[in-house]
């Protein structure tokens, strides 16, 4: 009788605590959206009276459950008391109308309401728990959903009051302790609910003390996980990228300009996919015009890159500097009125590629594995999602005439300022150049990219006469580029007919027939009218960049572009924009600090930056290189955490396999003779088994003996099986001579797995230790 009243209040105890920790829960955590938002003591009062008529219609007898009913149906109909006799109908009516999502409460009539409400709460954690009871799987799955949503709102800062993650951590805590209940395996209570209301007491200090424990001002912004997590997508994505691609290029033919092999095609659809993502630094003043692959040659139909040698030091590093020793030579003092140091980060997201997209005059890459091919700055193999780079360059103050001035300036060869020149900018890590390199590198750009195209006679003296009046270099590039900026731009040109097979048939039917085009188009034909000048050029295909602020940008398929660049000889290669529409996004140039000095004869309304950043390998590229340090420094402290995290848990599972041992060996020698035969046999019966000398159903254990010594040839008697069948038989007792005699069989049975097949061997040895730790070998 006694057991039946304690398995009584046992039930009771156990389903009363778990509807009020839910309904704690949905007050504290959600009451202000559940309408009991401001429970106060007679709201509580009800909700305890409630929970009452349940668990007598649960638990009473026929008269209980029928005194326990009644009440429930009245008790939710006092709350209208509180709202006074002669507006019972209006109380329900507005009561039902905020069920359906309408009408607000009446604040007179508050504390009937939230009486009610607490009423229909805690009826529902009532009916959710009997439901969870008779399927433990509901139960886990609301605290899995309960401790997401605390992870989910800490990792998106959204705060919870301190007091309401308390019931919720505790109905955690109590749920998974049932799981662990349910599929632990040794013997325990038959009676689970008894065993979890043992452990409450625990868990309440627990939590009280947590309760009283101080939150932190500030939120923990769980930076591991977030790196963890971002880098475990970014691998996903890279991932998947290289699936959807098969590891191939991601050009797509319809990008403007950049058909990634140089064709040109009869017209572009609307495409405005991120490709990369590129931050700007301090004394950023100009758009980006990220290069991508430089071509030489033209067919009449396409580009094509046929210089590929790889010199060292890169082709770019070396026009860099001609442009700088140029500068040096004309106006050393305000070099910052032509050239201007700034960096750039480059991020490729959805963009799988094997180019380096770098501007013009770039001095440093940073965290970059490139290698040359030609001109070109390739990865060693295709690349993309991820990839992360830095990079110093020069801006090129393209458009302000002090430019042009100094560019069609006769300059005398200087080897003491070339050697000033690449003291001062060349990269630490670089070798040094001396100025017969620099000459031979003018010689190969000349001869690369100076070949003169086979012109018909209509575009000679179409050119002749966009030219006329031009006496130098300079002055024809900006004229040509004027009159080809005055043409047609359009993205649906249409096909290249048949008969446009050579450079001058090109030039023929886009200048004489049809005027229009896309960027490639007058990119071109820059190009080709400029070598016929005698001046080496070269088309190039990137990104135009609208960016003139020190502020991350998204780099989109739209962006894609083609232009051409000029060779000037001592100068360097300069950028041109023919296309229309493109002139203001090109040319954005600054004011010079010089405008005022003698022999200036140009002025320029622009104001002035406020800051001067130096060319030079200060400031700028110093502040990039401790970046990259810091982020060297970073990963190497990761990878540090993490190694000594794997050696924590290395040496975590030795010492537990240490203890397990230890403790097996313990509890092996606190058995009985009998207890320690059973073990012994166990384990002689398993190396058995191991062997294939498995014991058949209808088999006796005298059979299986007489089987297994002949599989052993008589070499081993077995003798732990006689004693071990007159044993279960109570025909003997277990004494230390039968105990060791099953000790030395199964040493025996060792010793010839170890002898037949040693690499069995080890493996049988691993499998005691860990099964049977309290056997001693």
């Amino acid at each position: 009788m006694r057991e039946g009243r304690a398995w009584y209040f046992c039930e009771i105890a156990y389903r009363a605590f778990y509807v009020l920790l839910m309904y704690g829960i949905c007050v504290i955590g959600f009451g202000g959206r559940l309408g009991v938002g401001g429970a106060g003591i007679w709201v509580s009062v009800f909700a305890l009276c409630f929970l009452g008529s349940a668990l007598g219609i649960s638990y009473g007898h026929a008269r209980g459950k029928l005194v326990s009913g009644i009440f429930m149906l009245l008790l939710p109909a006092l709350g209208p008391v509180f709202a006074g006799a002669g507006q019972v109908v209006t109380f329900w009516l507005n009561y039902g109308r905020w069920l359906v999502g309408g009408m607000d409460w009446n604040p007179e009539w508050m504390t009937g309401y939230e009486m009610v409400q607490s009423c229909f709460l805690i009826l529902c954690c009532y009916l959710f728990q009997v439901l969870s009871e008779k399927l433990p799987w509901v139960k886990a799955l609301s605290a899995f959903l309960l401790l997401g949503n605390l992870v989910w709102c800490m990792l998106q800062r959204i705060e919870w009051k301190h007091v309401a993650v308390v019931p919720v951590l505790w109905y955690v805590l109590l749920c998974f302790i049932e799981m662990s209940q349910h599929f632990w395996k040794k013997k325990k209570s038959g009676n689970q609910k008894e065993y979890v209301l043992r452990l409450m007491p625990f868990c309440l200090l627990y939590l009280l003390l947590l309760s009283v424990t101080p939150a932190p001002k500030e939120p923990f912004d769980w930076r591991f996980v977030k790196e963890a997590y971002n880098n475990i997508r970014e691998k996903v994505t890279i991932w998947l990228q290289d699936v959807g691609r098969y590891g191939q290029e991601d050009f797509a033919s319809a990008q403007k300009g950049f058909s990634g092999d140089g064709r040109l095609l009869g017209g572009l659809a609307d495409s405005n996919r991120q490709l990369l993502t590129i931050q700007g630094n301090t004394g950023l003043k100009t758009n980006i015009y990220l290069t991508g692959k430089i071509y030489d040659t033209f067919d009449g139909r396409q580009w094509m890159q046929t210089y590929s040698e790889a010199e060292e030091p890169e082709d770019y590093l070396l026009d860099t500097l001609e442009t700088l020793y140029a500068i040096k030579r004309y106006d050393q003092e305000d070099m910052e009125d032509y050239v201007y140091g700034t960096g750039l980060s480059v991020r490729y997201d959805y963009f799988r590629t094997g180019c380096v997209f770098a501007p013009l005059k770039t001095q440093r890459f940073l965290n970059c594995a490139y290698q040359s091919s030609g001109t070109n700055l390739v990865f060693e193999r295709t690349t993309g999602y991820g990839t992360e780079y830095k990079l110093t360059y020069l801006q090129l103050n393209v458009d302000h005439p002090a430019f042009y001035e100094m560019a069609g300036a006769e300059l005398t060869r200087d080897e003491e300022a070339w050697e000033s020149t690449v003291q001062h900018y060349l990269p630490r890590d670089e070798k040094n150049i001396s100025l017969e390199e620099l000459e031979q590198y003018q010689e190969r750009m000349k001869e690369i990219y100076g070949t003169l195209p086979v012109l018909s006679a209509e575009v000679s003296a179409y050119l002749t006469e966009v030219t006329k009046g031009s006496s130098t270099n300079i002055e024809k590039l900006l004229a040509l580029e004027e009159a080809l900026s005055r043409m047609t731009y359009t993205e649906q040109p249409g096909m290249l007919p048949d008969s446009v097979d050579s450079e001058g048939a090109f030039l023929d039917y886009f200048l004489l027939e049809t005027g229009e085009g896309y960027c490639s188009y007058f990119a071109t034909a820059f190009v080709l009218l400029a070598r016929e000048e005698g001046i080496p050029a070269r088309y190039v295909e990137g990104f135009c960049v609208p960016m003139t602020e020190n502020k991350r940008m998204t780099v989109t398929s739209e962006m894609a572009h083609a232009w051409p660049e000029v060779y000037l000889e001592g100068i360097g290669w300069i950028p041109f924009e023919p296309t229309p529409g493109y002139e203001e996004l090109r040319y954005t140039p600054w004011k010079l600090k010089s405008d005022s000095k003698e022999g200036t004869v140009f002025s320029y309304e622009e104001e002035a930056p406020e800051e001067a950043a130096s060319v030079e390998e200060t400031e700028e590229e110093a502040e990039l290189i401790e970046m990259a340090e810091k982020e060297k420094i970073a990963d190497g402290k990761l990878q540090l955490m993490l190694l000594i995290l794997g050696a924590a848990f290395l040496t975590g599972c030795i010492l537990l396999l240490l203890l397990e041992r230890f403790l097996g060996r313990r509890r092996y020698h606190h058995m009985n003779l009998s207890e320690q035969f059973e073990v012994e046999v166990k384990c002689n019966l398993w190396l058995l088994s191991s062997l294939g000398i498995d014991r058949n159903q209808e088999e006796t254990i005298a059979e299986l003996q007489e089987r297994a010594v002949e599989a052993f040839e008589q070499r081993m008697p077995l003798a732990f099986l006689t004693y071990y069948e007159e044993y279960r038989y109570g025909e003997c007792e277990i004494t230390a001579d039968i105990l060791n005699i099953a000790v030395r069989e199964r040493q025996e049975l060792l010793q010839w797995i170890k002898q037949a097949r040693r690499w069995y061997y080890y493996l049988i040895m691993i499998r005691l230790y860990l099964t049977m730790p309290g056997l001693i070998f």
